[in-house]
């Protein structure tokens, strides 16, 4: 539906969640995110149809960042699109272009600690890509594009949930599309049940973000997987998504501190999740945040990284 003038979410799900692409319309068109490899088939060019836009018609792709559901449709798009300018941060350029490094790289690192996907999730995240695909513009943020004369849009880094998240502020509606730069205390079911964890992985990067959104006259906040935040309810949920980053990292604190041995990722991120969640779906993505906050504590010299039985282990100093 068209939420604001010339700005349009594609509405659709995503197993149990909602599943979020924009469509910006000016002079340009551009479309933000493509979804995983079907989404293009299923949900976006049936919408822009519905509303008498043609995907041929579509200038640029802008990526959000490298997550399987926000990428894998690109192919799809270019194959009706082949004049599309698809645009992303330099830094998750990477893994946006590659199968192998995105599945290697952000899904398989758990499993040097002993946690992974269950093994129908590791067939989907395959599943869900598509082929190889070089994009042609790379961003660093602060970039602005026109629409029109009278509609720029500026590019937002918004780091945290990924090294170069891209997010954009559309001043002529006061929205900013962030997709997943800011996850509240997780992800919702369509019910609006608590059942993910928010994967961020760095944590002063993230903090960053927030003040970032919380600096911009926001009217509208608009995400990949929640339902549209207007008003005063921006405000509440960039607070909430802060007040669980200090929330977690003093829960991973006062584990290590309290432990008889040193702990694994395994081990704290398990007892965590109890203590913050339960988390009910992608638990073990709960493993990025806790490792983001021993990373931390191990900066400030609060915890040492040591090893118990060969794996990777943590202790308070």
């Amino acid at each position: 539906m068209e939420l604001l003038p010339g700005l349009h979410q594609i509405r659709g799900t995503l197993g149990p969640r909602h599943f979020f692409q924009y469509l910006l319309v000016g002079e340009w068109l551009m479309l933000v995110d493509t979804g995983i490899n079907t989404t293009p088939q299923d949900t976006i060019f049936p919408y822009m149809q519905s509303v008498g836009l043609e995907p041929s018609d579509i200038d640029f792709c802008l990526i959000t960042h490298a997550d399987v559901d926000h990428f894998g449709g690109n192919v799809a798009i270019r194959q009706v699109a082949d004049g599309c300018v698809f645009c992303a941060h330099e830094l998750d350029a990477p893994w946006i272009q590659s199968r192998e490094a995105i599945l290697t790289e952000r899904y398989s690192w758990y499993e040097a600690h002993g946690i992974t996907y269950p093994a129908e999730v590791k067939q989907w995240l395959q599943d869900a890509l598509g082929p190889d695909m070089r994009l042609d513009l790379l961003l660093q943020g602060n970039e602005i594009l026109h629409l029109a004369d009278d509609r720029p849009l500026r590019m937002l880094h918004l780091p945290g949930h990924s090294p170069g998240h891209l997010g954009l502020y559309d001043a002529a509606n006061k929205a900013a599309v962030i997709t997943d730069a800011v996850l509240g205390r997780g992800l919702l079911d369509v019910q609006g049940n608590l059942i993910s964890p928010p994967p961020y992985f760095e944590v002063e990067p993230y903090l960053w973000t927030i003040e970032t959104l919380e600096s911009l006259e926001i009217d509208h906040l608009l995400t990949a997987h929640y339902a549209p935040l207007q008003g005063e309810a921006v405000a509440r949920f960039l607070q909430e998504s802060r007040a669980f980053v200090q929330e977690l990292g003093e829960t991973v604190a006062h584990i290590v501190e309290h432990a008889e041995e040193p702990l694994t990722l395994k081990d704290i991120t398990q007892e965590a999740d109890a203590r913050v969640g339960p988390f009910t779906a992608f638990a073990n993505e709960l493993a990025g945040p806790v490792h983001a906050h021993l990373r931390q504590l191990v900066e400030q010299g609060q915890v040492v990284e040591d090893t118990r039985d060969g794996a990777v282990a943590w202790r308070w100093r």
